[in-house]
């Protein structure tokens, strides 16, 4: 029988050298407790194991328990566990969305910080798994597409021989094929937007400007966040940063709005609101005065390069 599937290897090779471009060198999988159905997950653990056996890291690893209703609480209560006893910063892979998002809410309980603390990636990619995460998720794509193009190519051939074939021997002679998929690529979003921050103060500001930024936050509502002075949190931030907090928060909102502009078909007037800015007209003072251009040309120039 032909067989059609992802490959698992290539898989979460992808998911690691992304965390590991990100200057992380403490890596965790969450995957699936074992079960003949789950050949898949034990099939990526292996493959994160030996990945990071051959560069000299260790892997820590959690199989959980299954989805149940009855036993939700305590399975959430051993995964928050198990999170607290990671070293940090760490980069986990998900086997699953599914379990990511179990990761995302072990971390709410246990005040772990993502992508600061804790940085996810997740394989699979699915939309509504990604748009009801409180944080966006970064995700192995997967070639599905490709998938089922291999395997109605393989159907096809295995048909046209089945009408060729007339004698016995020919039947028993079949061909079988083995295909396996690789991804398309990592599909970066906020769980890993990592940067190798080690002042903890610093680290809880950057993660409360990245949480609100877009919300038109003043750098005082960061100080009050953080519960020190505001000489001694700047001087942190510059330090461990290059630059100051009301940067940081200036940036933050602009990379929102330029993302949206060359991802989505928002209107200027949404894309000001969702960013933070006041107006349509002070959106455009921001980018003449960073690009040089107002938003509806720095859209045109990036589809044109694309």
């Amino acid at each position: 029988m032909p067989y059609v599937a992802t490959d698992n290897e290539a898989v979460v090779n992808c998911a690691y050298q992304h965390l590991k471009q990100k200057g992380l060198q403490r890596f965790a999988f969450y995957g699936f407790p074992p079960d003949k159905e789950y050949r898949w997950a034990l099939e990526r653990e292996r493959a994160i194991i030996a990945l990071c056996q051959k560069d000299g890291f260790s892997c820590s690893v959690y199989r959980g328990y299954k989805t149940q209703l009855e036993t939700w609480h305590y399975s959430m209560n051993r995964l928050a566990d198990w999170i607290e006893s990671l070293p940090f910063p760490v980069g986990v892979i998900a086997v699953t969305d599914a379990r990511a998002r179990h990761l995302l809410q072990a971390c709410d309980k246990t005040n772990r910080l993502v992508p600061e603390q804790v940085s996810i990636v997740v394989i699979d990619d699915d939309d509504i798994a990604r748009n009801l995460s409180r944080v966006s998720l970064s995700s192995v794509s997967q070639g599905c597409f490709n998938m089922g193009f291999q395997a109605a190519k393989l159907l096809h051939r295995q048909l046209n021989r089945q009408v060729a074939e007339k004698s016995p021997d020919q039947q028993a002679a079949k061909f079988v094929a083995r295909v396996l998929v690789p991804p398309m690529g990592i599909i970066q979003r906020q769980s890993t937007d990592f940067k190798a921050l080690q002042d903890p103060y610093v680290i809880q500001a950057m993660h409360y400007v990245r949480q609100h930024a877009c919300r038109g936050i003043k750098v005082e509502q960061v100080i009050d966040y953080v519960g020190i002075s505001r000489s001694n949190l700047e001087q942190r931030f510059v330090q461990e940063c290059g630059h100051s907090i009301h940067t940081e928060i200036h940036n933050e909102k602009l990379n929102r709005a330029c993302k949206m502009l060359t991802e989505t078909d928002t209107g200027l007037g949404e894309i000001a609101s969702c960013c933070g800015y006041p107006s349509i007209q002070y959106l455009n003072a921001v980018f003449k005065k960073h690009f040089g251009q107002t938003p509806n040309q720095y859209k045109r120039d990036a589809v044109q390069f694309l």
